[in-house]
């Protein structure tokens, strides 16, 4: 059966990824420990390991796909905020300074167009023949009329940034893609 080519390579990579470690964050979650002995015992600080992995994982790539959460409009952090304590119930206060440190933006310039850098890949896989120069002024939002040597390397600076992620994930693209 010939499987037809799907026009978004790198947005298919990151959501199976991000699919297998929700499922995974759903098996840690029905799987949780009780919380009443002291000192914790093994298969307490275990899942904990297992959990603060899966959620590194998934925030590593939320910045590339969604808007930070301190950026999401309040109605948008009052509905992530309700979800999460259904999902937390017994670690309200865990939850509570995770969402108080989620609402403060990180230090550093803003991420702002993470999303570019998909684009571009993807494009670059689907049409390898083009250049940086051909790229750019499809996809670069500096509002300059011309774009300059600064916007190629910005965008190809935010692709190197976005391979790296993916191969240090062990996610790998589909770089023998062709279009005919």
């Amino acid at each position: 059966m010939n499987r037809q080519r799907s026009s978004h390579p790198v947005l298919d990579v990151i959501e199976s990824f991000l699919l297998a470690r929700t499922q995974r964050l759903a098996q840690l979650l029905r799987k949780r420990p009780r919380l009443n002995k002291t000192p914790f015992p093994p298969d307490v600080l275990s899942w904990h390991a297992d959990m603060e992995q899966v959620m590194e994982e998934i925030h590593a790539f939320d910045g590339w796909i969604d808007k930070p959460f301190y950026a999401k409009p309040p109605q948008k952090q009052v509905r992530l905020i309700t979800a999460a304590f259904k999902i937390w119930e017994a670690d309200k206060p865990t939850l509570v300074k995770a969402i108080e440190s989620a609402r403060r933006p990180s230090r550093g310039r803003p991420v702002r167009n993470r999303f570019l850098a998909i684009e571009a890949l993807e494009t670059k896989l689907l049409c390898p023949r083009l250049t940086w120069r051909q790229i750019v002024p499809r996809l670069c939002l500096c509002g300059r009329p011309e774009h300059d040597e600064d916007c190629q390397q910005a965008l190809r600076r935010d692709v190197r940034r976005l391979r790296a992620l993916l191969l240090s994930h062990n996610l790998s693209l589909p770089l023998s893609q062709k279009l005919r």
